[in-house]
Formats: structure tokens, C-alpha cells, sequence
């Protein structure tokens, strides 16, 4: 893999185990849970993070078909945190093939566009990274407002 997409691969799998470390010692009925009407559960996050994943860096990357079906993803209802563990595995194992596969000459090829501009496959794994940070945040702030409701 090119130093490139290594340290890329680094910084989403550091984000993998941040996601890992906010699953830990969770009970299940913290997976489905969310704190308002409107804000999504972690099992939600985690299957969105993997759809997404797929699809930025799967089908735009490198070219493999995600299927994705987005809405699907915000209906997620998971009570184990094993099943939601292996969603990122797979997501990442894809990931890790398909930069292993990409050259920087890759980096400026057009993958189509993007609420109606053109992207290539560096924004494409920018969005992505990015995208899996923002989220990050969000399955961690939903674990904390979860233990500070259920110590």
C-alpha cells in the first residue's frame, strides 16, 4: 500500500477503534436507544458509518458496487454490539483492499459528483474520512448521555 493511503488507512482505523472503545460494556438496550425524537441511536451511526464507508470509499474509490440502500441505514435496530462490530469490520476490510489497489494517480480521476459538483476520488475519501470523524462524535455523545441516564 503507498505511504498515501497507509496513513489514510491509519486515521480511519484509529476512528474504527474509537467506535470500538465507545461499544464496550454497552448493554444492548444502549444500541437502539436515542436521547430526542429526531437524533439517531448508535446502532443507526454504526450501520450508516459502514453504508457510507462502502459506498465513499467502496463504489467511488474503487469502483465496487455498494447496493446501498441510505434510508435502510436510519432504520437500524441492533441489541448486539457483535453484529454491529463485524459492520465495521467488513466495512474497513473493504476499505483496506480497495487502497491497496489505489495509486496517487488515482487521486485526481473523476467519480461523477456530488449535490451537483464534480468529485474525484481524493474528495471522495476526504468525504469519507470526514464523514466517519463527525460521526465519531456522535455515537460518543450518545454513550455518555446514556451511562450519565443509566449508571
Amino acid at each position: 500500500m503507498h505511504p498515501t493511503f497507509a496513513a489514510y488507512f491509519d486515521s480511519l482505523t484509529a476512528l474504527h477503534t474509537e467506535i470500538e472503545q465507545a461499544l464496550a460494556d454497552l448493554p444492548p438496550a444502549a444500541l437502539d436507544w436515542t436521547p430526542a425524537a429526531e437524533v439517531n441511536s448508535i446502532a443507526v451511526l454504526v450501520t450508516h458509518i459502514a453504508g457510507s464507508e462502502r459506498f465513499w470509499i467502496g463504489e467511488k474509490a474503487g469502483g465496487v458496487p455498494a447496493n446501498r440502500d441510505r434510508a435502510s441505514e436510519f432504520r437500524a435496530h441492533s441489541e448486539d454490539a457483535a453484529a454491529l462490530r463485524g459492520l465495521l469490520a467488513a466495512s474497513l476490510e473493504q476499505a483496506r483492499a480497495v487502497l491497496a489497489a489505489l495509486a496517487q494517480i488515482d487521486l485526481p480521476r473523476s467519480v461523477g459528483s456530488h449535490r451537483d459538483r464534480p468529485i474525484d476520488v481524493a474528495w471522495a475519501l476526504w468525504h469519507a474520512l470526514a464523514h466517519v470523524a463527525v460521526h465519531v462524535g456522535h455515537i460518543q455523545v450518545t454513550r455518555s448521555w446514556w451511562l450519565a441516564r443509566n449508571p
